[in-house]
């Protein structure tokens, strides 16, 4: 919901999948991005594995959005935060989602993509390291579902992105909020 709200401020996520009946506005996790990461470091977040830093990332990654139709202007990557230590050649700005760990256990398995409920505290773990030692800003989204979007405003001040609460009270469903 969170990277979908910045696309529809016009950042660029690369191609992603579409929606369907466990996400139905998208996931817009670039989907060359997701094959790259798991070619480069493997599939480690269910496993609760905190990515090393790959030299010669950065080069990697201007690639990959060259390839997919970026030309410019603000640019996302969605993934989870076992993966931060990619972005050590960047400037990066870190948006940490932010969900209790019950909600992310019963949306997890409802999806299907929560294999390793002892990944959880190792990637909330992550997520507060980024926080708290690279700049990250926390989002929480339960607050977004129910209209609040103080922490999505906070998230958009800080990337330097002008925030239209419009475009995020259109995009929000909490319809399709089930966890």
């Amino acid at each position: 919901m969170t990277a979908g709200i910045f696309a529809r401020h016009g950042v660029w996520v690369g191609p992603y999948k579409e929606g369907d009946g466990k996400n139905a506005k998208g996931y817009f996790e670039s989907l060359p991005f997701k094959h790259e990461i798991i070619k480069t470091v493997g599939r480690i977040v269910h496993k609760g594995i905190l990515a090393p830093k790959v030299e010669g990332w950065k080069e990697t990654a201007l690639k990959l959005i060259r390839a997919n139709g970026y030309d410019g202007g603000p640019w996302l990557v969605k993934h989870s935060a076992m993966y931060y230590p990619l972005w050590h050649e960047f400037d990066a700005k870190y948006i940490c989602v932010r969900r209790d760990p019950e909600s992310i256990k019963a949306s997890g398995k409802a999806s299907g993509y929560l294999t390793n409920e002892k990944a959880i505290k190792p990637h909330i773990e992550a997520m507060d390291h980024v926080r708290d030692h690279l700049g990250g800003v926390d989002v929480f989204t339960d607050d977004i579902v129910r209209g609040n979007f103080e922490s999505l405003r906070n998230a958009f001040r800080y990337t330097g992105i002008p925030f239209v609460p419009a475009i995020a009270d259109d995009f929000v469903d909490p319809n399709l909020w089930h966890h």
